[in-house]
């Protein structure tokens, strides 16, 4: 008698995965029907189903049909949006849960594809975490779409449903800005061995990017950096600074003293045009603020800093920053966001 097969090994690993005895082969023509569709319009989850496992494996040919079919996706809601019902067996595989399980049942059956075919298993997962995401800093080296969109694809296979997407720095400015084209004629590049390296992502990537994400159920978070980590603006718009440059793009990685200037009206407008801009690109709930690794140093002996302390009644620099940082904060809010941001933007207290 054959025993169930134990080698199913999934990273992270389901909540459920019970063994079963036998396996399923591959056949010349796999079809995958969607229970209650129709071929007329290919449903996202099939052709992503497909686009993977050819990925996996080139010999693999298949088709979506609404007749018998050797992979079954049923609307099966479970527990959460994310829970889904992975069934092999010798004969065939179902997959339950709702359209995002659909997903994420999909990437489990892809990894656990072998050479010839599947072990039988049923295996039942949720998610542990609601968050489960990658950060991707695109500033100290740039990464072009079809890169990203290669990420894209290893989070979902890995099931997990958040992109960061690291977007400004002190070492480039990778989002086109309709508002500061300066930001990508200047800030965008840097000096590497004599030759400018860099680039940026027109309004176009960010929406290839966006409908590629979307299509795997991962929410996309943008970040640009405040008030730290901003050598590369400053190279274009010097002003914003606390004692006006000039600077360069940052060819080195560190922490550099000279950020925006917190006490200056322009610094304000500027942050909230960059804000709106990125509001208007991107539809997800979130939008990352940075706040990380600011240096108070010319805060101290800037006269604008200074009185925009004494304005609003702040007791020292930590306060300032996160005056700013609530500053941008309620604009984001206004714009129906939620702000996120690194720790220490809790050092001056809660924004």
């Amino acid at each position: 008698m054959t025993e169930p097969t134990s080698d199913i090994s999934l990273i992270p690993l389901a909540q459920k995965m019970e063994p079963k005895t036998g396996r399923l082969r591959v056949p010349s023509n796999l079809r995958i029907r969607v229970e209650g569709g129709s071929t007329e319009q290919l449903h996202p989850t099939v052709s992503l189903l497909g686009q993977w496992l050819s990925q996996k494996d080139a010999s693999i040919q298949w088709q979506a049909t609404h007749e018998e079919a050797e992979i079954q996706l049923v609307l099966q809601p479970g527990p959460s949006s994310e829970a889904y019902r992975l069934e092999i067996r010798p004969d065939g595989v179902i997959l339950s849960g709702s359209e995002t399980g659909w997903v994420r049942g999909v990437a489990a059956l892809t990894v656990l594809l072998e050479e010839g075919g599947w072990p039988c298993c049923v295996i039942e997962d949720a998610p542990r975490f609601s968050w489960r995401g990658m950060h991707l800093d695109v500033c100290r080296h740039f990464y072009p779409v079809d890169r990203i969109k290669r990420l894209l694809d290893l989070i979902a296979l890995h099931r997990m449903n958040t992109f960061h997407w690291h977007l400004t720095d002190d070492q480039g400015w990778r989002l086109a800005s309709k508002a500061y084209p300066a930001l990508t004629q200047v800030s965008a590049w840097r000096d590497r061995d004599g030759q400018a390296y860099g680039g940026y992502y027109t309004a176009e990537d960010v929406a290839e990017v966006l409908r590629y994400a979307q299509q795997r159920h991962i929410e996309v978070v943008p970040e640009i950096e405040m008030p730290g980590h901003a050598m590369a603006a400053l190279a274009a718009f010097p002003e914003l600074s606390c004692h006006g440059g000039p600077f360069e793009v940052a060819n080195t990685c560190g922490i550099f003293d000279d950020v925006y200037c917190a006490g200056k009206p322009a610094t304000v407008e500027f942050l909230e045009t960059i804000l709106g801009e990125v509001v208007e690109l991107f539809p997800g709930r979130y939008v990352h603020i940075g706040g990380d690794e600011c240096p108070k140093t010319r805060w101290k002996d800037c006269p604008d800093c200074q009185a925009q302390m004494k304005t609003q009644r702040l007791q020292n620099e930590d306060q300032l920053q996160s005056w700013l940082v609530s500053r941008m904060g309620d604009f984001l809010q206004a714009k129906g966001k939620r702000m996120l941001g690194w720790d220490e933007i809790l050092e001056g207290g809660l924004p």
